[in-house]
Formats: C-alpha cells, sequence, structure tokens
C-alpha cells in the first residue's frame, strides 16, 4: 500500500555556483522564490543552505534566522524549512553545535560522522538540549558504519530520543559506492523500526534512489544539491524541471502534506526526569 511520501527540495547545497549552473539559488531572494515556486507544486519541506557575502558556505545563525523570517512572510501556507550544519570541510562540531543553539530551528540536519566524534558525554548533552527545546533533528548518514554506529548510540537511550528521523546518502563521497551496500543502509535502518527514512541520491544516482524510494515508501530528497541532470542525461533548466520529472513518477503515492511532514520529522523523545 502507498502512504504519503515526503518530497524534500535541496536546491543549492554547500559547493556548486554559478559556474556549474546559471539558474542555482544562492542569494536570499533566488532562495525564497524557489521556495514559494516548489510549494505551489505541492511540496512541503525546503532543506537550507546559505552563503556568505562571497558565496561561500556558512552556517550563520543570524542570515539563518533572517532567511527563515523572511520565507516565512512570503509563503502563502507553512512549509517545513530545515536548516543545515553541514560543515563543508570548514566548520568544526563545537561551532555546528553553537550555531544550532544560537538559531534554535525548529528542523536541522546533522551529519553523524561530523558530530560524534566529541565526547560522549558532550554528545549527549547536546542531544538532549535538542529535546528540551523541542528542535527536530534529522541525521546524515552516508555508509554503513555511519548507520551502525548511530543506531548503537540510540538504542542505548544517550541520545535522549526513542527515534529520529535519518536522511541515507548514495554517491556523495566515495568514489567506490555501491548500491549493494546503500541497500543494506536502509535495510539496517528498517530493522530498527526507525519511522522516518528519507533517501537521497548524488548525480547518476538520484534516479536510481528515487526507484528504491518509491517501491518501499521511503522519503526523497531531490534538487540542484545533489544532481543537476535529468534522467535523459540533459540538464535541467532549472530546480523545478527536476522536481516535476520526481513528481511524474509518483504514480500512485502523494507528495506528504505539510502537517504529515511535520510529524514525520518530529522524533518521539525519551523523558528521564
Amino acid at each position: 500500500m502507498s502512504q504519503q511520501i515526503i518530497l524534500c527540495m535541496a536546491p543549492n547545497g554547500a559547493y556548486k555556483n554559478k559556474t556549474d549552473h546559471p539558474f542555482l539559488p544562492i542569494t536570499d531572494d533566488e532562495i525564497i522564490k524557489e521556495c514559494i515556486t516548489v510549494q505551489n507544486i505541492g511540496v512541503n519541506m525546503m532543506h537550507l543552505h546559505i552563503r556568505d557575502n562571497r558565496q561561500q558556505h556558512s552556517i550563520n545563525s543570524y542570515h539563518y534566522q533572517q532567511l527563515i523570517k523572511n520565507i516565512q512572510a512570503k509563503l502563502n501556507k507553512p512549509m517545513v524549512l530545515q536548516v543545515t550544519s553541514e560543515s563543508a570541510g570548514i566548520f568544526k562540531a563545537p561551532e555546528q553545535i553553537k550555531m544550532i543553539q544560537d538559531l534554535k530551528p525548529e528542523f536541522v540536519s546533522i551529519a553523524w560522522r561530523e558530530i560524534c566524534p566529541i565526547e560522549t558525554q558532550k554528545l549527549s548533552q547536546f542531544f538532549k538540549w535538542l529535546r528540551d527545546n523541542n528542535i527536530n533533528p534529522q541525521i546524515i548518514l552516508y555508509d554503513i558504519d555511519d548507520v551502525r554506529l548511530f543506531l548503537s548510540t540510540l538504542r542505548i537511550g544517550d541520545l535522549f530520543f526513542k527515534d529520529l528521523p535519518v536522511l541515507l546518502v548514495a554517491g556523495k563521497r566515495d568514489l567506490d559506492f555501491k548500491m549493494t551496500e546503500f541497500k543494506k543502509m536502509i535495510k539496517k535502518c528498517q530493522q530498527n523500526n526507525l519511522k522516518s527514512i528519507m533517501l537521497c541520491g548524488f548525480k547518476e544516482y538520484e534516479t536510481k534512489i528515487t526507484q528504491i524510494a518509491l517501491q518501499q515508501n521511503l522519503h526523497l530528497r531531490v534538487g540542484f544539491e545533489n544532481n543537476l541532470y535529468l534522467k535523459n542525461g540533459k540538464l535541467a533548466q532549472n530546480n523545478m524541471e527536476l522536481i516535476k520529472e520526481t513528481i511524474n513518477t509518483f504514480e500512485n503515492h502523494k507528495i506528504a502534506d505539510y502537517e504529515t511532514t511535520k510529524k514525520l520529522l518530529t522524533p518521539e523523545m525519551i523523558n528521564y526526569e
């Protein structure tokens, strides 16, 4: 049976620029326009990256705060706006944590391998803080080792959540990435009864990942952060062309509405007090 599937748009990312694609949205105004346009075709989640004055990756909390405020002012209805704490080789875990604590975003993505090297006690304290401040993290996992370490830490209760949404990534960093390993990542998360499993694939993996997500009723992240090309190999005109091509493959599936998206990305907490 099909169910509502979250379709998240990732319009830019940390690395690409206008030389990669002239219509890559980088400025705040461009990002706001993307949010409005994509919401009009039913997408209810946006994964947000910001840039500094040199168009370099940034996690500046004030900039994020202003962008979110301006997006919300322009939209006709609510949208899940997820900020990223991604390091992009620039920021260390303490800086990433500080951004989240300063901003207090409703939704944030956190790469497990970037945050887990901090001391176990500090990691636990950080996730307790997330819980206490009603911040909804989505954990990014790049390989099977990430999955195993994250799940073992989650299951012993150190993260103060019974369950956490995850994003499984195919083909971003490993040139020898194998789909067989990616399928093991999915299976491991399913065996541990994770409520919200989202997939994304970089470059040519995006089409394969879309097929898997629809076959298994998993959630999906698509956009120029991941991939610039349509299934036929042609450069997409813009994010919208890529998103529309994805929507056309949904058939009997339905894009999750705002309330469903929000619910699926809100993890169940553990209260030890």
